[in-house]
């Protein structure tokens, strides 16, 4: 019985041990990607880098994702000593860099706030884990979490959807869309507590404080990319007026929300010489007009006098109706006698 007990105790130390070193490295992979992130934030050079060759963060993301698959998958590489710590810095390593092309886009204060936000949510939803009674054993009732896990991803799906096929939406429904995935892996968080922090149906093994801290770390980088849908677009903790390394101009989106965005390289950077008084360019010389000839008025072609109709000469032959008339006013008296006469007899 006494055998039991010490065993029991000596167990429990080593899960004690086991989670202070899991949340240790995850700590120290978190410290890790601010650090990174801060420098490329505020670094202009570095951020111009990454804001142009994106493609590289691309690179890097699908080889991290590859190995930490690897990493799952086969146990051997796991549990060789310097080997897995060497994959797991190389995973971590790959994932910060992916970050870049996302962090070279924002300012450093929405980095750093909505950082600051999902480093808190993660460390309370770890806490709220590991307190929880065991009534509520997520490790055993693990399909129940995978249900609403699916129930929450289904609605987030959809939302998405909305978001993008209809535009009077507006954020509201990438807001649930948010929500509903951060709901999601934030369970799966407290299901990963419970496991490294031991007294459930299911435990993470004592030698696995590297996979453990590399889980919870991925969970962490879900919930804070998709935060940059507001870092990028709504810019809520940047003030209006507040010039960084660069000059502002306001974009208009081409996603079907038309929010504003800000691009930090959209304009020439900022000189940091106050001494020096501003140049004004040259005024330019003003160019005259070009000269032209006079342009002679349209000529128009000489308007011949009217023509008269020529007349036509007199002649001395007597005209037809003269004839006519002089020949009836002759004869007309011997007509008016000869009709009386008959008239009479």
């Amino acid at each position: 019985m006494r055998a039991t007990y010490q065993n029991y105790m000596y167990y429990k130390k080593a899960r004690q041990r086991f989670a202070c070193t899991v949340y240790s490295i995850l700590f120290v992979w978190l410290a890790l990607t601010l650090m990174q992130i801060a420098v490329i934030a505020l670094v202009i050079d570095a951020r111009y880098f990454f804001y142009m060759n994106y493609y590289i963060s691309f690179i890097f993301f699908g080889v991290g994702i590859l190995l930490f698959g690897l990493f799952i998958l086969f146990e051997t590489l796991r549990f060789i000593i310097v080997l897995n710590f060497v994959l797991a810095i190389i995973i971590v390593e790959s994932q910060i860099i992916a970050l870049f092309a996302l962090v070279a886009r924002v300012f450093w204060i929405d980095v750093l706030a909505f950082f600051s936000i999902c480093f808190v949510l993660l460390w309370i939803f770890i806490l709220f884990g590991s307190i929880l009674p065991r009534d509520a054993d997520l490790t055993l009732d693990v399909a129940v979490v995978f249900i609403i896990a699916f129930v929450f991803l289904a609605i987030g799906i959809f939302f998405l959807m909305v978001h993008f096929a209809i535009p009077r939406t507006g954020y509201y429904s990438y807001l649930v869309f948010e929500i509903a995935i951060t709901i999601m892996i934030l369970a799966f968080v407290m299901y990963h507590a419970q496991t490294i922090n031991g007294g459930r149906f299911a435990e993470m093994r004592l030698n696995d404080a590297l996979l453990g801290s590399l889980i919870l770390f991925h969970d962490f980088l879900i919930i804070y990319w998709l935060t940059f849908y507001w870092q990028i677009l709504v810019r809520p903790f940047t003030p209006n007026n507040w010039i960084l390394l660069a000059n502002i101009e306001d974009v208009t989106n081409v996603a079907p929300c038309a929010y504003q965005r800000f691009d930090v390289f959209s304009l020439p950077q900022e000189t940091n010489a106050p001494d020096k008084p501003p140049v004004q360019p040259p005024a330019p010389t003003p160019i005259p007009p070009p000269t032209q000839p006079p342009i002679p008025p349209p000529t128009q072609p000489p308007i011949p006098p009217p023509t008269k109709r020529p007349t036509r000469p007199p002649t001395t032959e007597p005209k037809t109706y003269l004839i006519i008339y002089s020949y009836t006013r002759l004869s007309w008296p011997w007509l008016r006698r000869s009709a009386t006469t008959e008239t009479l007899s």
